[in-house]
Formats: C-alpha cells, structure tokens, sequence
C-alpha cells in the first residue's frame, strides 16, 4: 500500500499554503488557492519553474528553489503535525499484514525530516521521494518507480493521495486509487480517477 506524505500523512496543506503564499509575498506577487492546488503534486522544482515564469521572479531557480524550501523546511519543523489518526491506522494496516510504502512529491530532505521527526519511518518499509525522479506527477514515473522499488504489481497495490495530480499519478500505472478529499473535493479526485474517496484518514480501514 503506497501513501503520499503531504496532507494525506502529514497534516500540511494550510501551513504549505501559508509558505507559498509568503514566498510570493517576498517578491511582491499575489497566490492564491486555485493555484496551489493547481501545483499540489508537483515537484519543488517544477513549482518553482512554473512560478519563476508565471511572475517574472528575479534570481536563479535553484536560489529560489533554496529560499521555498527553507520556508517549507520551517513549517515541517515547527508546525506541521500527522494527520489525525494517522499512527494508529498505519499500525493497524501492519497488523493486517500490508506492507507500506511512502511515495511523495516531497524531496529527501524535507520528507524524510518529516518522518523521523515524528517518529513514523518504523511503519514502512520503502521510501520514494520526488527529487529520485525526472518528472513529478501528474506523470506516473514516480509510482512506477515505487512498484520496481517493491517488486509489486499495479493490480495488487492500493494508493491513498488527497491531490488531482496525484491521483492521475498513481491512477495511471493501474493502481486501486484511494483519495482523501482534506484539499480537493471528492468531485474533482474522482475526476482525477480515484476509485473511491474518504474524509479521514482512518475510513481506510472501512474500505480495505
């Protein structure tokens, strides 16, 4: 069972809305919501190059790359928390004998910071993060990359993702696709592909 990391797991979309909004702030450009979901999934790279030509931002991207992460960075140390009821589901899914992957858009250093932090790394047994892929989702490389990883096929894996893009991502490769509409509506994850939706986190254990 693979799991995005950002607002599936970590309960993360307003503070990484508060560090977009405060990135673009910095250089006098206004954010919003629909933009935010629009690049929720993607790659820290990818959003910085989207944004860089979207707002005509000054310096190079992999400095503006530095200062969006470094905001990230302190939002994930300080702030952000699991989801609620997240330690106790995972540990139920171990219990019903599910081997569990983590697959997110998320680079190393913030994930994995993430991870160990909150004491949940035990729970799985592979990793994969966007900066170990060329193209971030909506393409389905990096769960493609996660099947090699775990020697699975597609048919035989469920995937939980909360965005659009990382819906069509997992979608793609023929996974079970479960979305957690805590950021987008159940409406535009089914869209997506997703074959089922939930509000929490542990409704998975309902489905499953």
């Amino acid at each position: 069972m693979y799991f995005d990391l950002d607002g599936t797991l970590a309960d993360c979309i307003s503070e990484s809305y508060k560090a977009h909004i405060n990135f673009l702030n910095q250089f006098g450009a206004m954010g919003g919501k629909a933009e935010f979901e629009e690049l929720n999934g993607l790659s820290l790279s990818e959003t910085i190059a989207i944004l860089k030509k979207r707002y005509y931002l000054p310096d190079t991207e992999e400095d503006l790359t530095a200062l969006y992460r470094g905001r990230l960075l302190i939002a994930y140390n300080n702030s952000i928390q699991p989801c609620e009821g997240a330690s106790d589901t995972l540990e139920e899914l171990i219990n019903r004998k599910y081997n569990l992957a983590i697959v997110t858009s998320a680079d190393q250093e913030i994930g994995m910071g993430f991870i160990e932090k909150q004491n949940l790394g035990e729970h799985f047994q592979i990793f994969v993060f966007g900066d170990e892929v060329e193209k971030a989702k909506p393409n389905p490389e990096i769960y493609r990359l996660a099947l090699k990883k775990t020697n699975a096929s597609a048919q035989n894996v469920a995937v939980v993702e909360d965005s659009y893009n990382g819906v069509k991502s997992a979608k793609a490769t023929g996974a079970f696709v479960i979305g957690v509409a805590n950021n987008q509506s159940k409406e535009d994850l089914i869209k997506a592909g997703a074959d089922t939706t939930i509000l929490k986190l542990s409704e998975i254990l309902q489905i499953l």
